[in-house]
């Protein structure tokens, strides 16, 4: 929402559906200009630019664990699945994205 990208170009993008466009990255980089635009392309460098504050309003902000799931006194503690699911090819797990509906987003590095 905030870049004015509908959400299933980001979703396509995300997946590796798709790859960003020239506009996509565009906006990506006028919206976060800490983000060093030659690690976005290139994958080379540091994420971000060296003294460069964050920009985004988003970044930083603090989540615990109840935040992002809430649990209401009708929810007893989900069990825990031995099976194998999301992830039953035996890849590693690279990294984990929570979207709120408010916009705030956080990501997982396990």
């Amino acid at each position: 929402d905030m870049l004015g990208i509908q959400r299933s170009g980001v979703s396509h993008i995300l997946s590796g559906r798709n790859k960003p466009s020239i506009d996509f990255i565009t906006k990506l980089l006028q919206k976060f200009p800490e983000i060093d635009a030659e690690w976005l392309i290139l994958g080379k460098g540091s994420m971000l630019k060296k003294d460069s504050p964050p920009s985004s309003p988003m970044e930083n902000v603090p989540l615990e664990k109840d935040e992002i799931f809430p649990k209401t006194a009708s929810e007893p503690n989900p069990p825990v699945s031995t099976e194998k699911g999301i992830n039953d090819t035996g890849d590693k797990i690279e990294k984990v994205i929570l979207l709120m509906k408010n916009g705030r987003f956080k990501t997982y590095f396990p």
